[in-house]
């Protein structure tokens, strides 16, 4: 690479780098990737639940303009990856022993199909017996409305690819030792697979995911940085065939949502909120965990009742969400961004997306 100054210097080829780089792209701008990684989306945004969704149950906590956003969101994904983004039925059991009332989850629907524009419908009690062996113990009405699913790490790949030109550029295996301010706005001096580089460019963009604030401490002068707690999602791949439909389950335990899906041919089950305390790149699922998704499935689906052997794979990825005391499903999910600029002669800005979601990377950009 001979040319080592860009407009722009992103950290992260992570979906929201990927987003960032789709944008920046069009607006001519001459922009490099870091990535850590050998690959794109390697992190976070191929450890998701692969959704391209509102996000039903932030309605519960009044983040109407979030679900609003995301929605719109997912109109435009569908729009211009119809190969990588797809809609799917979501079968919503209600049980007598369920947290939320049929009531209150049809009062949901209803603004999330306002929202959305595509409408859902009780599933008639005469096909109940259809819905992949779900039990009807206890089982008042079932629910079907309508959100997206992609395969996460492909969509942050072609995004990526796609941007890729003569004005932007990616270095994989490559780590951001530490950013300076020099004449040009930030001096990079970095390490890819052990030999140093150096890029300069005005404006730094911190897309790092989980590492967000691990890169901003080799920032100097000192930036802004935001209290967050990394919340670990595990997923279990199931060696149990694709079913027909999307289940959004609620557990019995604490009253949270989890999905099972289908997931190339097999099943997908998850997630859990679980605080991580390590370095990031240690995440990965529990035990703990492991046997919550379990008891779920084989809660909702007795007649084929699994056990860890029928898993082939299990995986965690980590949220990043503001710093509280609360519980992970009570905070909200919008994205804070920062952004500085240093009234000196370098004029160099600093960016830092903490948060976000897969479905609104697009949105995060434009802002």
């Amino acid at each position: 690479m001979s040319e080592k100054n860009y407009d722009v210097i992103i950290i992260g080829a992570g979906i929201h780098g990927a987003g960032l780089a789709e944008r920046l792209v069009k607006e001519g701008k001459k922009l490099l990737i870091l990535e850590q990684y050998k690959e794109a989306g390697k992190g976070t945004s191929s450890k998701s639940s692969k959704l391209i969704h509102g996000g039903l149950r932030y309605l519960e906590t009044a983040q109407f303009k979030l679900v609003w956003e995301s929605l719109k969101a997912r109109r435009r994904l569908l729009k211009e990856h119809p190969d990588l983004v797809h809609m799917s039925p979501f079968i919503l059991p209600v049980y007598k022993h369920s947290k939320r009332s049929a009531l209150w989850i049809f009062l949901g629907l209803c603004i999330y199909s306002v929202f959305s524009g595509v409408r859902f419908h009780r599933v008639p009690k005469s096909q109940w017996h259809t819905l992949n062996g779900l039990t009807l113990d206890g089982l008042q009405t079932v629910f079907c409305y309508y959100d997206a699913q992609t395969d996460d790490k492909q969509l942050t790949q072609t995004i990526i690819q796609q941007s890729l030109s003569s004005n932007c550029d990616v270095c994989y295996n490559t780590e951001m030792l530490k950013a300076e301010q020099s004449e040009l706005g930030w001096k990079l001096t970095c390490s890819q697979n052990n030999d140093p580089l150096e890029f300069y460019a005005p404006t730094l963009i911190n897309a790092a995911g989980p590492w967000i604030n691990k890169v901003a401490t080799r920032i100097s002068p000192n930036v802004t940085q935001v209290d967050v707690d990394l919340i670990q999602g595990t997923h279990l791949v199931l060696d149990i065939p694709a079913q027909d439909n999307c289940y959004y389950l609620e557990s019995s335990a604490d009253g949270r949502g989890v999905f099972c899906l289908p997931w190339k041919g097999k099943t997908l089950l998850g997630t859990t909120e679980v605080l991580h305390t390590g370095e990031p790149e240690s995440s990965q699922p529990s035990q703990e965990e492991i046997n919550y998704l379990l008891s779920i499935y084989n809660r909702y689906f007795p007649e084929r009742l699994i056990t860890e052997s029928n898993i082939v794979a299990a995986f965690s990825g980590l949220r990043v969400l503001p710093q509280s005391d609360n519980s992970s499903s009570k905070r909200s999910r919008e994205t804070a961004i920062v952004s500085q600029r240093f009234s000196n002669d370098s004029n160099a800005q600093y960016i830092a997306i903490y948060g976000g979601k897969l479905t609104g990377f697009q949105i995060e950009a434009e802002k």
